[in-house]
This record gives structure tokens, sequence and C-alpha cells, in this order.
């Protein structure tokens, strides 16, 4: 017992862990993934190759062939999905009330650990994050300890339970930890999740009761609604009809690991051009994630992938005890307005709740699942430690530019550490631009448009052409931008510069007209109105 309570608590601190230079989940998925591979020399010998853990295989072994026909691969997209076979596992190897007293560990020192960090956030007056990046996540994280928690607490308040008060105490303190940190975090759909779980939960026990949760809901949707819920909600709508038009593009395989921001921007254009500019520059999202765990797996693995997941969680669902069915639960319906399973921690969570310890299946299938969770750890695990330094370098690179220094030559050291962080390319050929350096700017604002979906990308390649005096490029790249966003003031006003420049005069007017819509107040525009006016009476002087 001693290794799984070990075991527990050193997974919480691994998920508390954060760097404020990268305050986001990038380096707590190293950190779980070594402390997991720790614990599995211990118990790989006692492996069992259950049902669930070869679905979890499955599932990762499919992401991961993704990224060969992903426009955008984005490796580090796969932390959390290694993060649940190692869960599986380990927790696969312990025996059963092991595997109880390492998920109780940790559902109870991680909730007791996040509200300590966030208590010192809030005294320092700062964002309140938990080492997550935003409260949303942080909110999301904690969300399945809870319900185990509540189990813990009513396994010990049963009649006839010794040292009542030792083992009440820690259930007590971590549930209202969690609900703290939720408070605090703001999370709508993690609220939403939880009261969700707690009527199903009463009309499993008291049928008869469960009028009492009409107040609840109630409730609850009015403190929603005066949150801004509804406005929320509308923009969930049209994210969702965004991804379900990539859907359709993508299928039957899906757009890859990595491939979710591209494909979204594909199927928005579709739905942009069909509106004004200026309902276009409104309506425009540059959507990271579908806002939704199953929306996204569709995405991003096609029918494969979704039938890989659905499997795993009937299966995960099989034998659980209420707590841990619950925790599932409230990670299945929060997901269908949010991005929960994104968080490695969350994975961790339903890796250490869901694995069982069925028969023991033939030693070659034990021997094959031990080395290809070996294999996918050796080669993601670099993957992750390289994207979390380019990642603090590149915040270091902004933090340096804001006190006015050069950023570039930490923004090379990023792109050193990791080619492939589309984030730091751009930064990098940003900070190329502003110093006037545009020849130098054009090859990692290349790699940035290829491999990081962001439509400005495109506007700053379209200014690096301008500047090099190549304006029928400069016109591509603008042209782009605007296909993906119709409503951007930027790419609509330069690209009447290009314009103007390639002789396109009729053109040029039709777009300073549109771009006039956008912002008709803009000191810009009236240079370029007489730019395009002395370029019109050259053409006609000639």
């Amino acid at each position: 017992m001693n290794r799984a309570l070990g075991l527990g608590i050193a997974l919480a601190v691994a998920a508390v862990a954060f760097d404020p230079l990268v305050p986001s989940a990038l380096v707590k998925a190293p950190l779980l993934v070594v402390v997991l591979l720790a614990a599995l020399c211990f118990v790989g010998r006692d492996l069992v190759h259950s049902s669930a853990l070869a679905l979890a295989l499955g599932l990762l072994a499919w992401l991961g062939l993704g990224l060969t026909w992903c426009r955008t691969p984005e490796p580090t997209m796969l932390a959390p999905w290694l993060v649940l076979v190692l869960a599986l596992a380990v927790g696969g190897g312990l025996a059963d009330e092991e595997r109880r007293v390492a998920s109780c560990a940790f559902a109870v020192s991680f909730p007791l650990a996040l509200a300590a960090l966030v208590a010192i956030e809030a005294l320092r007056r700062g964002p309140i994050h938990g080492g997550f990046g935003h409260g949303n996540a942080l909110g999301l994280a904690v969300l399945p300890c809870a319900p185990i928690a509540v189990e813990r607490l009513g396994a010990a308040l049963l009649p006839g339970v010794s040292r009542r008060a030792r083992a009440i105490g820690p259930p007590a303190a971590a549930l209202v930890s969690a609900l703290l940190v939720l408070a605090c975090s703001e999370s709508r759909t993690a609220w939403v999740a939880l009261v969700f779980a707690g009527v199903v939960a009463l009309a499993a026990r008291r049928p008869r009761a469960l009028w009492l949760a009409v107040p609840l809901i109630l409730v609850g949707g009015l403190v929603l609604a005066r949150s801004g819920g509804a406005h929320a909600l509308e923009g969930r709508r049209w994210i969702a009809r965004a991804s379900l038009r990539a859907l359709i593009e993508v299928a039957p395989f899906g757009a890859g690991t990595g491939g979710f921001s591209r494909a979204f921007l594909e199927g928005q254009a579709k739905e942009l051009a069909a509106l004004a500019p200026r309902d276009a520059a409104t309506a425009f999202v540059n959507a990271r994630t579908p806002h939704g765990d199953a929306l996204g797996l569709a995405v991003v693995g096609g029918v494969v992938g979704v039938a890989l997941a659905a499997a795993f969680v009937l299966v995960a669902a099989r034998g659980r005890t209420p707590g841990e069915l619950a925790s599932l639960g409230v990670v299945l319906v929060a997901g269908l307005g949010d991005d929960v399973l994104v968080t490695p921690v969350v994975a961790l969570t339903i890796g250490l709740t869901t694995a069982a310890r069925p028969l023991p299946f033939a030693r070659r299938l034990h021997t094959l699942a031990l080395v290809a969770i070996l294999l996918a750890s050796a080669l993601l695990l670099p993957t992750f430690v390289r994207r979390y330094g380019s990642q603090r370098m590149l915040h270091e690179a902004e933090r340096a530019s804001a006190r006015l220094d050069d950023p570039r030559p930490l923004l090379l050291r990023a792109r050193r550490i990791d080619p492939t962080d589309g984030e730091v390319a751009l930064g990098l050929g940003l900070a190329h631009l502003v110093e006037r350096e545009p020849e130098r700017a054009l090859a990692p604002l290349e790699v940035a448009r290829a491999r990081f979906a962001d439509v400005g990308a495109s506007v700053a390649l379209g200014n690096a052409e301008m500047a090099l005096d190549r304006p029928r490029s400069a016109v591509a790249a603008y042209r782009e931008a605007l296909r993906l966003d119709p409503g951007s003031f930027r790419a609509r006003a330069n690209l009447v510069e290009a314009l103007r420049s390639v002789g396109a005069l009729e053109e040029a007017r039709a777009e300073l007209a549109i771009a006039r819509t956008l912002q008709p107040h803009h000191s810009k525009l009236e240079a370029i109105a007489e730019r395009l006016r002395r370029s019109a009476i050259d053409d006609g002087a000639r």
C-alpha cells in the first residue's frame, strides 16, 4: 500500500508543478510521463493486458499515424493520450486495492495542493490559473477528482468505520478544496457537469427526491445566463457549425493530429463566404480547439478515432465504483461543451480510475504491449521537452520585446530547440519585419504558414513580399488570408496597396470600398486612397 500511496502523491506533485514563464500544461505532460515511466519500472512485471489498455494503445497509435497525413502535424497533442496509456498500464500493474489507494491518494492530494497554489495566486492578486494557463482549464483539471473525494467521504461516514476523524479529514478537505478551486476558476462547463452528475446520482439513489434538483437546475441556469452563458453558448454554436463543415471535408479518416485548426479555418471560411465582410469580421473565430471533445476527436481522428474512443469508454465504465463512474461521467459531460481530454491531468485521473486487472493474456501480448508503450514514450517524450523549451524561450522573447529589447536572439534559440514550432517561427518572422529585414523574415513566415494555422502568418508574409518589391506574390498571400478571414482589415487594406503596385486599379478601388465598410474612420485609409488616386492620374497620363 505504501507504494500506491507514494505513487498517488508523486503524481499529484507532478500535476501541480508549473513554470511561471510557461503557465500551461506543457511542463506537466513530460513530468507526468517521467513519473509514470518510473512507476512502470516497478509494476511492469505485473502488467496485465486489459481490453481498456488495448483500446487506448490503439487510439494512441491511430492518432500517431494521423501525423503522417496532417498538413500541420502536432505531436505534442498526443500528450494526454500517452499519459492515459501509461496510467492504465501502471494501474493495471497494481492490485485492485492498491490501484484504488493510488487513485484516491491522487484525487485527495491534487485538489489540496492546487487549492494552496490558487490561494497564493489570489494573495498576489495575479491571474488565477493554477499553472494551467487560464481559469477554465484549471476548473476542468480538478473536476474529475470531486466525485472520488465524495465517495471516500461517504465511505468514511458509514456506521462502524473506525478512526472516523482520521478517515473523514482528507476526503472532506479535498472536496472543499476542489469546490473552492472550481469557484475560483469560473468554469461554467465544470459546474454544469458537476450539477448533472449530482442530479443523476440523486435520481439513482432516491428517484422520489428528484424534484429537489429542479430548483437547483433553475438557479444554475439563471447564474449561467447572468454570467454570459448565453453569449458563450452562441460562440460554441458557431464553432460547432464550422467544425461540422470541417468534419464533412476531412471524413472519414480525419485531418490528422494537429490538423483541427487548419480544418476549422477551412470550414469556417465556407460559412464566412456567405456573409458580408463586415459581418464576417464579427463572426470570425481563430479557434485552436473545437470546445467539445467528441467533435474535436472526430475532426482529428475521423471515424476510427471516434470508434476507438467510444469503445474505450464502454469498456472502462464496466465494474467501476459509483465514484469512479461519476468521475468518468463528469468528464464526458464536460467534454460536450469544452476541451477536457486535451489536459494530461484529466487523462491521468481517468487512467487511474478505470485501469482494470482481468485475467492476463498470453505472455507475448504482455510483452508486445509493454514494448509499444516504451517505444511511444521514447519517441514522444523528447518532443514534449523540446516544445516546452521552445515555448519557454518564446515567452522570454515576448518579455524582452515588452522591455523594448531585441527578441531575435531568444527566438533564434527557440527555433533551434524546436524547429517545428510554428508559433516561434511566426514570432521570429514578425521580429525580422519589425527590424526591416524582410529577406530574413520569409523563411520563418513560410514555416509559420505551413505549420501554424493563423491568418496573421499569411498577412505577414504578404508584408514581407511587399517590402521586397514583389507585389504579385504579396497579392497571393493577402488573398489567401482573406479567403480564410474575409473581415480582416489589415489584409484588405494591404491588398489595396499590392493591387495598386501591379496596376490593377479597378480591383484596388473595389477592395478599398470594402475596407471602408470594415473600419470607416481608420487613419490609414485616406493615405491609401490618395496614393490610389495618384496612380490613376499617372495611368491616365500615359
